[in-house]
């Protein structure tokens, strides 16, 4: 069991935006799982009662998708509360796929004639670009 002065110690070490930020990681890999369970549980039963196979694939694929996204969530937040290297990987990369669909996705839908940029692509990518722009800075903050 860690000591209190140790306790004092780690949390001295962490800033205050990590701690904030894991919170939040923790809180939307939370909601992704309820999420997660719904869509896998509807769209699975829909399909199971209508015989329709899109819907079970959907249900499995898509609800099974969501629970990876909320492990590696909840999993970035256990990391960087930790201040552990490990999980700062996690949060650039997930920060770096997640610029890249915020910029790919409007490419596809200009590709198939649904759409385009507009402002929402460039705000959306915004949070991301900062959260990435400060792991990136602060990397030294994080050890073994």
């Amino acid at each position: 069991m860690l000591e209190e002065s140790q306790i004092k110690s780690q949390q001295a070490e962490r800033p205050s935006c990590i701690t904030v930020y894991a919170i939040l990681l923790v809180l939307g890999g939370g909601l992704t799982v309820i999420l997660a369970l719904v869509f896998l549980l509807g769209f699975s039963f829909a399909g199971l009662g209508t015989g329709e196979l899109f819907f079970l694939a959907s249900g499995v694929f898509g609800g099974g998708y969501l629970l990876f996204l909320a492990l590696l969530s909840i999993l970035s937040a256990i990391g960087i509360w930790g201040m552990k290297m490990w999980g700062w990987w996690l949060v650039v990369i997930t920060q770096v796929i997640s610029i890249a669909s915020l910029i790919f996705e409007p490419l596809f839908q200009v590709a198939s004639g649904r759409g385009g940029f507009d402002a929402s692509v460039s705000c959306s990518a915004l949070l991301p670009v900062i959260v990435l722009a400060w792991f990136l800075r602060n990397r030294h903050k994080f050890g073994g």
